[in-house]
C-alpha cells in the first residue's frame, strides 16, 4: 500500500467508519530494567509486571500483520535485552514479514549478542545517549553507561561492515533536559563520529522525581538558540532529526493538532498487554481500551471502547494531556490532515 493508498483509506474509515488496521503499533517488551535513570518514570513507581509471554507476543505479532501493520517499535519503560527471549521475539518479526525498531540502553550488549541482531538483520536499533560526554549522560544514566553505550555503537557498526550488514540501521535517542539543552549539537558531531546519521530528540516526560531536570525555569530564548544550533549541525552534517518539529512546537504544553489520526494509526502495548491509543497518553496510562490477553488486540482495535474515543476525538474532544503531544506527531498528522485538504479541525 502506498502513501496515497493508505491517505485514502484512512479518510474512509474516519468519514465512513470502514475498517484500518494500524500502521505503527509500539509494543513495551518489559518495564524490568537495570538502569535507575534519573529521568525516568519508574523512580516514581515499584511494580510487578504480569509480562506478555513470548506465546502472546507471537499471536499478537500475527494479528498485528493481518491488520496490515508495517511497523512493530519495541520501546516503552525497561530494557528489552533484559529478555532472556529477545532474540526470538526479533525472529517472529521476521516471520511475520514487519519492520523491527528496538529501543535500547546498549550496556548489556556483548559482542555476541550484536553479531545476532546482524544475523537476525533486525531493521532499525537506538541506543540511548543523553550526553556526548560521561559526566553528563552518567549523571543522568548512572556510573561507567557512556563508555558502554559508545563501545556497543562502535562494534555493532564495525561488525556491519565485516559482514556487508545495512542492517540494522543505528539511530541515538536523547531525552532534552536541564542538563544537556546547551551541548545537542555536540551530540549530533559524537553521533558522526561514531557513523550515526540519525538522532531522535525527545522531550521530557516530567514527573515530580524528576524535577531537577525540567526546563521550565530556563529563558526560553536561550533554549530556541540551543535547538536552532543543533537544527544546523544536524543539517550540516547530514544528520536525520527530528528537531525542527521540537522547535516548531516546543518542549512543554503547545496548540492541539488540527485532527488526531492517531486512534486509527497508531497504538501502545505495554509490557502486561495493556493496549492505549497513542504513546503519549500511555506514558500518563490515561485512555486504557483493554488487555491483549483477555481479547486479542483485533478486537480492541475494533471494540466499542476505541469507537468511543474515536468518535470523541471526530467531535473535537481531545484529552487534557494531548496539549503534550509529541511535536513529530503534531507535525506529521498536520501535515496528513492538509494532505486532505480541510481547513478545520474535521476531515
Amino acid at each position: 500500500m502506498d502513501k496515497n493508498e493508505r491517505l485514502e483509506r484512512l479518510r474512509d474509515a474516519i468519514r465512513k467508519n470502514e475498517k484500518i488496521g494500524p500502521k505503527k503499533v509500539m509494543i513495551s517488551p518489559t518495564d524490568y530494567c537495570n538502569l535507575k535513570c534519573k529521568i525516568c518514570w519508574r523512580l516514581s513507581k515499584e511494580e510487578k509486571y504480569d509480562e506478555l509471554t513470548l506465546e502472546q507476543i507471537d499471536s499478537l505479532l500475527k494479528e498485528c500483520k493481518e491488520l496490515g501493520v508495517k511497523v512493530i517499535d519495541f520501546t516503552g519503560g525497561g530494557e528489552p535485552f533484559l529478555r532472556k527471549d529477545i532474540f526470538e521475539i526479533m525472529k517472529l518479526i521476521k516471520k511475520y514479514g514487519l519492520f523491527g525498531t528496538l529501543t535500547t540502553n546498549g550496556i548489556l550488549l556483548d559482542e555476541q549478542k550484536l553479531k545476532k541482531i546482524i544475523e537476525l538483520q533486525l531493521d532499525d536499533i537506538c541506543f540511548s545517549l543523553d550526553g556526548h560526554t560521561a559526566e553528563i549522560n552518567d549523571e543522568i544514566r548512572g556510573a561507567g553507561v557512556f563508555d558502554k553505550v559508545i563501545r556497543s555503537i562502535k562494534t555493532l557498526n564495525e561488525l556491519k561492515k565485516e559482514n556487508s550488514s545495512e542492517k540494522p540501521i543505528v539511530r541515538i535517542g536523547t531525552v532534552i533536559t536541564k542538563k544537556n539543552y546547551r551541548d545537542l549539537d555536540k551530540i549530533v558531531e559524537l553521533a558522526t563520529e561514531l557513523g550515526v546519521k540519525a538522532i531522535n530528540f525527545s522531550v521530557l516526560i516530567e514527573w515530580k522525581t524528576n524535577e531537577k531536570f525540567w526546563l521550565r525555569d530556563v529563558n526560553k530564548n536561550e533554549i530556541k538558540k540551543a535547538l536552532e544550533k543543533t537544527e544546523q549541525e544536524c543539517k550540516k552534517l547530514g544528520v536525520n532529526s527530528n528537531i525542527s518539529s521540537i522547535i516548531k512546537y516546543g518542549l512543554f504544553e503547545h496548540g492541539l493538532p488540527k485532527f488526531c489520526f492517531a486512534p486509527w494509526d497508531m497504538a501502545f502495548i505495554n509490557a502486561s498487554g495493556d493496549v492505549m491509543a497513542c504513546c503519549t497518553l500511555a506514558s500518563l496510562y490515561e485512555n486504557l481500551l483493554g488487555n491483549v490477553k483477555d481479547s486479542g488486540f483485533t478486537k480492541i482495535w475494533f471494540g466499542p471502547k476505541m469507537k468511543k474515543f474515536r468518535d470523541s476525538i471526530k467531535k473535537g474532544n481531545f484529552h487534557k494531556e494531548c496539549v503534550k503531544c509529541i511535536p513529530e506527531f503534531m507535525e506529521t498528522y498536520n501535515k496528513i490532515h492538509e494532505k486532505m485538504g480541510v481547513n478545520n479541525r474535521g476531515i
